[in-house]
C-alpha cells in the first residue's frame, strides 16, 4: 500500500534523449513516456530561493508512491496535455520505501522546442 497523497492526478515522465541538440536548445525528451499518479503541489518561499532564484510559479514538488524510479533531467507533462513536456526535474529524487519526491522546474517554450 502506498502513501496517501491527497490529489493526485496523472503525469507523463519522459527520459532525455540521449545527446541530441537541436539549435544548441536542451532538453528534449523521447516521444513515448509513461503515466503514474502523483500530487504535484507549488514550492515553499525557501524552497523556491534555493530553486536558483527561480518564481514560485516555476516550480514543483511532486510527490509518488509509484515504484517506478524517477531521475533528475527526466521530463515532465503536468500542465500540458499535448504530450509536450512542461517541467523537468530539477535535482536528485529523494526516496523512501513508499513514496519519492521530486522538485520540478518549469521548462521555458524556447527550451523546449516548441
Amino acid at each position: 500500500m502506498g502513501v496517501r497523497i491527497a490529489g493526485k492526478r496523472k503525469v507523463t515522465v519522459k527520459k532525455p534523449v540521449e545527446e541530441r541538440i537541436v539549435s544548441g536548445v536542451v532538453p528534449l525528451f523521447e516521444k513515448e513516456g509513461w503515466t503514474l499518479m502523483a500530487a504535484i503541489q507549488p514550492v515553499s518561499a525557501e524552497m523556491k530561493q534555493k530553486l536558483y532564484g527561480e518564481e514560485k510559479s516555476e516550480a514543483r514538488l511532486m510527490l509518488t508512491d509509484s515504484k517506478t524510479e524517477l531521475k533528475e533531467g527526466y521530463g515532465l507533462c503536468v500542465e500540458r496535455t499535448d504530450g509536450v513536456c512542461d517541467f523537468q526535474v530539477a535535482e536528485p529524487v529523494e526516496r523512501w520505501s513508499n513514496h519519492q519526491r521530486a522538485v520540478l522546474k518549469r521548462i521555458r517554450e524556447e527550451e523546449n522546442g516548441f
